[in-house]
């Protein structure tokens, strides 16, 4: 498990890649939720902290972390793009742990 402002910094430039921006709290256009989601996927793999608190470093809230996890599960078409995803993720943590940006 890695901390959560490691795994958050990863996130973003994952997200990047994928032409998206780290979610702001509360917004429900479409960019939004598909980033929050990817983000919440990440960050409940690679922090270990709980789906409330996944949730609402995410710009959700605790109130809507269950509904967010089952969103977020149900996002990924293959289990093979929810993988491709954690891997892209995880080659950014590494890059940061080694010093990279």
């Amino acid at each position: 498990m890695y901390q959560s402002e490691l795994v958050k910094a990863a996130v973003v430039k994952a997200l990047a890649q994928r032409g998206f921006a780290w979610p702001e709290d509360g917004a429900k256009d479409k960019d939004s939720v598909a980033a929050r989601r990817l983000a919440f996927a990440a960050m409940f793999r690679y922090t270990g902290m709980s789906r409330t608190a996944v949730a609402e470093a995410v710009g959700s809230s605790a109130a809507n972390a269950k509904a967010l996890q089952e969103a977020c599960e149900a996002a990924f078409r293959q289990p093979q793009e929810r993988q491709a995803w954690l891997d892209d993720v995880s080659k950014a943590i590494a890059e940061r742990v080694a010093g990279g940006s």
